[in-house]
């Protein structure tokens, strides 16, 4: 059974606040990874890290561009540099 919990992030730019709706698994692998963002009130990318990027979702503040995996290699330096 999942779990999950809210989660403040703040942009890098603007400090606009970013809920992020963490969700996952105890005992499951858990991926760590991280998005590329979008704020919805400056308009400028930026990075967030954390784990279980797969499972969460971002509820309000910033929209996502990208998303990476840490244990796909390459997959972190692909994503940010789109952006």
């Amino acid at each position: 059974m999942s779990e999950s919990a809210m989660t403040i992030a703040w942009c890098s730019h603007c400090e606009n606040k970013i809920e992020i709706h963490k969700i996952w698994t105890p005992g499951d692998a858990n991926d760590s990874g991280g998005w590329v963002l979008k704020c919805s009130r400056c308009g400028d990318p930026f990075h967030y890290a954390g784990k279980n990027i797969k499972m969460s979702r971002v509820e309000s503040g910033a929209s996502i561009l990208a998303n990476y995996d840490d244990e796909l290699a390459g997959s972190k330096t692909r994503a940010l540099k789109q952006f």
